[in-house]
């Protein structure tokens, strides 16, 4: 049996759009589990522990070039629950009615 270019093609879009989000998710994992406590990754990128959270606490400085497009009404933050090693509790403040 021989490959066309459409199948190819099909097998390669597939496999980015169902592998890289398991493989992103696995790799970010495997770099969260060795911080020693929430904060900032290079003084920019909020980074965590597993099942722990961390938040940026300031605007985005206009020339950092982590994220794209920052936007300076968004919360950033970061974590990674890691379920199969323990459970994780989540809270959320009231924010009233600002979000």
């Amino acid at each position: 049996m021989r490959i066309t270019e459409p199948y190819a093609r099909l097998v390669a879009r597939n496999a980015i759009l169902w592998a890289w989000p398991v493989v992103n998710v696995y790799n970010r994992r495997l770099a969260f589990k060795d911080a020693p406590e929430p904060g900032l990754a290079g003084g920019v990128l909020p980074l965590a522990p597993l099942n722990r959270l961390s938040m940026l606490t300031d605007y985005v400085k206009p020339d950092q070039r982590w994220v794209m497009c920052p936007n300076q009404d968004v919360v950033y933050g970061a974590g990674v629950l890691a379920l199969d090693e323990s459970p994780a509790v989540i809270q959320v403040p009231d924010f009233g009615k600002r979000f």
